[in-house]
């Protein structure tokens, strides 16, 4: 991987893309992000990770927002991503009837529980990373307290954003500065007492994501047929799917 604003890279870095890279046989990709291919409605200032198998065939990349130096601790974040997809075949969360509504829902649901995962490995790589976390959080909070709700939909929605928050934050992030607005948020909104179960929950399954996603999903009321699990296989060059195991 080729990517001159950051390199050298550390040694956490560099270990990540030479694993990452021997597994695909080929460099990851560097790219500038496109605006009009943001099917998941990241903002624009985002870095993002896309790994994808095409005709068995698979691949990485990073995108990079234009004109924009991101900080070593992201390019960590997005690595850390491609690597546990690529390298260690972790399932992911995809829905079964391939709608452009169930794709975000699961998307946004499989970054969340990724998280978990990523964001403390991050931080130990870099105190800047709080920061940054922090702000991002932050700016979430507002952007689901202030969302419209116009029907059922919206509900489950903002239900599931709040949740997922809670979750992320308290595991991994806190001293976050928002703790207490959140805290009030979920309780005006009548889920705090299942956002903490969640919580406890979420953490007496970890480290499976398997069942830290089913759990998730039964907590957001989310009818659990209408997704599945997939991982890639690289060396075999397909993708594995199968059923989300019962929470427990």
């Amino acid at each position: 991987m080729n990517y001159p604003p950051l390199q050298p890279f550390p040694p956490q870095v560099a270990v990540l893309i030479d694993e990452i890279e021997s597994v695909l046989g080929k460099p990851i990709e560097i790219q500038t992000r496109n605006a009009a291919d943001n099917p998941l409605n990241v903002p624009e200032g985002l870095a993002l990770c896309d790994c994808r198998m095409i005709d068995g065939f698979t691949s990485v990349a990073i995108a990079l927002p234009k004109n924009k130096k991101i900080p070593m601790h992201i390019m960590f974040h997005e690595l850390l991503h491609a690597h546990r997809n690529v390298c260690l075949a972790v399932p992911q969360l995809k829905p079964i009837k391939d709608d452009a509504a169930g794709f975000r829902l699961a998307a946004s649901i499989e970054n969340d529980i990724e998280h978990l995962f990523i964001i403390p490995q991050e931080t130990s790589f870099s105190a800047e990373s709080f920061n940054y976390w922090h702000s991002y959080y932050d700016e979430k909070l507002t952007e689901i307290a202030n969302s419209s709700i116009d029907n059922d939909m919206d509900i489950l929605a903002r239900r599931s954003n709040l949740l997922r928050l809670w979750m992320v934050t308290s595991f991994c992030l806190p001293q976050w500065n928002g703790t207490t607005q959140a805290s009030a948020v979920l309780r005006e909104s009548g889920y705090l007492d299942e956002a903490n179960k969640l919580l406890h929950k979420i953490q007496l399954n970890l480290p499976s994501k398997e069942y830290c996603l089913a759990t998730f999903l039964r907590f957001s009321k989310l009818p659990m047929d209408k997704f599945c699990l997939s991982r890639f296989l690289v060396q075999d060059r397909k993708i594995e799917h199968f059923p989300i195991p019962l929470p427990q």
